[in-house]
């Protein structure tokens, strides 16, 4: 009887052995590449751009950041990336806007919202048409101290280009 509980034990942990080292073989090995969204994989191939800018709230631009320090930047920092920026209002676009929410009650704290909006022409099948229309919306918000807005809203700028490169790499990897 001992010696039957013995084997069964034994066949049980074989059984699980075996069926551990068949879930491992069959997930996916290192190369394989992840699902992307769709509003990521639609990033994929982007070498020129162009870009618009709403104009600075006041806040933004009392607490020392111009346009055009913000508009440099974000060119910079696309050229820096590898892409060409086209003149005009040509697609794809990234549109800029930030808003803030300044309280004047509060005068050493502020908030935004930064949105880079990646404006592609698109087809809609189910309607035989081209549309212009965003098609990836990236935003960054952020509570900040006044004296500290000029510098929060470039870093928000910074880590919100820096995700828009990211996947327009990662989307041009998978569809090659």
């Amino acid at each position: 009887m001992k010696r039957l509980l013995h084997r069964n034990k034994a066949l049980i942990i074989l059984g699980i052995t075996m069926l551990i080292g068949l879930v491992v073989a069959a997930a996916p090995i290192g190369g394989a590449h992840p699902r992307l969204p769709d509003e990521v994989l639609g990033l994929a191939r982007i070498h020129e751009i162009s870009l618009e800018f709403s104009p600075l709230s006041k806040s933004v631009r009392d607490a020392g950041l111009t346009d055009q320090k913000f508009q440099d930047e974000a060119r910079k920092m696309l050229t820096d990336a590898g892409f060409k920026i086209a003149e005009g209002n040509k697609t794809p676009r990234l549109s800029f806007l930030i808003l803030d929410l300044a309280d004047k009650h509060e005068e050493n704290v502020a908030g935004f919202s930064l949105f880079i909006d990646v404006v592609q022409k698109i087809r809609i099948l189910r309607l035989d048409a081209v549309f212009t229309m965003p098609t990836t919306t990236l935003y960054f918000h952020k509570l900040s101290a006044y004296n500290r807005l000029n510098d929060d809203v470039i870093n928000g700028l910074h880590h919100l280009l820096g995700q828009f490169i990211k996947w327009e790499k990662q989307a041009t990897t998978i569809g090659q």
